[in-house]
């Protein structure tokens, strides 16, 4: 395997010197799965530990989302209530699809500020678009709602999450050109970008998967961090299921989920 990793000069020339997200540190604290304490709520002082430890490691991106059960409350005590606010930048997402209307999809934007105690978002994102799901970022008018919260200050940035093909990715793309940057679903098991992902690296005005993620905006940079190379290939786990092993040998790679295979 070639080494494919990028200088900063590389990144620099394929980027341009000032790209969204040249500043942030190249890893972010997603805060969607928390530790819980013995009665399953989310350990706070736990969450203040590993908070403080990713930013006395010079790391500075944390990602929250109104539909994360107990994340903004907690980024508020574990983060915002303990650390100077130009310390650090915080993302959270407006997810259409939990709201019944229009009016109550907007109002998720003052609930996250409340319940974060943030002031404003450095980055603020429309979550899980994809499928019919897109459309309703498009009817409900929040594509104008969230360039309007750009515009007071109350959001630093503006972009989206993704969860669908290349083709749709740049079907948004380019009905949006006011997206600052594009945070996309990565698979990490298996180390494989998916086909949405390896496309959108291809895209010069495509952002990054979040501002603290390595993905970049060209196919050279998405390599940096996941090269490409040959998958894992299947083997039957065990001779009873020698009989699935045909088509087990005929996969790209083992999913996960797989009961027949193994790497």
């Amino acid at each position: 395997m070639s080494d494919t990793t990028l200088t900063p000069a590389d990144v620099d020339r394929l980027l341009g010197p000032d790209y969204l997200g040249k500043s942030t540190p190249k890893l972010g604290f997603g805060l969607m799965r928390l530790p819980k304490d013995a009665e399953g709520a989310i350990d706070v002082a736990q969450t203040s530990d590993m908070v403080d430890a990713f930013l006395d490691a010079g790391f500075t991106y944390f990602d929250t989302a109104f539909a994360y059960t107990g994340s903004e409350e907690a980024a508020r005590a574990a983060l915002v209530e303990r650390h100077p606010r130009d310390s650090f930048t915080l993302a959270t997402k407006l997810f259409a699809l939990v709201s019944p209307t229009p009016e109550a999809a907007r109002a998720q934007f003052e609930t996250s500020l409340e319940r974060s105690g943030a002031g404003y978002f450095d980055y603020y994102l429309l979550h899980n678009l994809g499928g019919p799901r897109t459309q309703r970022y498009e009817d409900w008018g929040l594509w104008d709602f969230a360039r309007d919260l750009r515009e007071r200050g109350l959001i630093r940035h503006l972009g989206f999450s993704m969860h669908s093909d290349a083709d749709e990715l740049d079907a948004v793309l380019t009905a949006h050109p006011e997206a600052e940057f594009v945070q996309l679903q990565v698979n990490t098991p298996t180390g494989r970008a998916p086909r949405s992902s390896r496309a959108a690296c291809g895209r010069p005005r495509c952002a990054t998967a979040s501002p603290s993620s390595s993905w970049s905006r060209s196919r050279a940079a998405c390599s940096r961090t996941h090269p490409r190379r040959s998958p894992p290939r299947c083997t039957p786990s065990t001779p009873t299921r020698a009989r699935r092993a045909g088509r087990c040998a005929s996969r790209r790679a083992c999913p996960a989920s797989s009961r027949c295979c193994r790497a």
